[in-house]
């Protein structure tokens, strides 16, 4: 899991044992213009993932996993060529 916006230096966290997770996180102010904070969550075993809004003022969140879908593609430029890049969307049910 990690939060979004970030300040370009994602860190993905994991779970605990018990699911229980903590996340300490500061969004800027020109970080707001997309909205968020968002809290994803992404579990690639069990194919599920959710992805969150969060209060800033929250301490609490309870998050539910739902399946989602893997879709990749290729990357191309305008000319056809195939760019060095890879695409991966994962998107909720």
């Amino acid at each position: 899991m990690a939060i979004f916006p970030n300040d370009g230096d994602t860190r993905w966290k994991k779970t605990t044992t018990n699911g229980t997770f903590n996340l300490t996180f500061a969004i800027q102010p020109w970080q707001r213009q997309s909205g968020g904070p968002w809290l994803v969550v992404s579990d690639s075993v069990r194919e599920q993932g959710a992805v969150e809004e969060i209060d800033e003022n929250a301490t609490n969140v309870e998050v539910k996993l739902r399946r989602s879908l893997d879709v990749s593609g290729l990357v191309q430029g305008a000319d056809g060529s195939p760019l060095p890049a890879r695409m991966s969307v994962r998107k909720l049910k």
